[in-house]
């Protein structure tokens, strides 16, 4: 994209987008792992909490200095 006096850089946006993927994807496949056993409706209904967790576990680092790592 070309903007006039607007410096997007790439990496600053779909870095912290995969690391996110990867952290939902990873929270929720450990999720289906440890309670696969439970009835099909407590597992579907706790599924969404799992991913905001998830979400809250890939927030944390980007509030510390974890976003400053993709600005280079």
């Amino acid at each position: 994209m070309n903007f006039e006096g607007a410096d997007f850089n790439t990496m600053m946006f779909i870095g912290p987008i995969l690391v996110l993927m990867t952290t939902v994807s990873g929270i929720s496949l450990l999720y289906c792992w440890l309670f696969s056993w439970l009835p099909k409706k407590i597992f579907n209904s706790l599924l969404g909490c799992t991913l905001l967790a998830g979400l809250y576990i890939w927030a944390i680092p980007l509030k510390v200095g974890f976003f400053d790592y993709f600005k280079n």
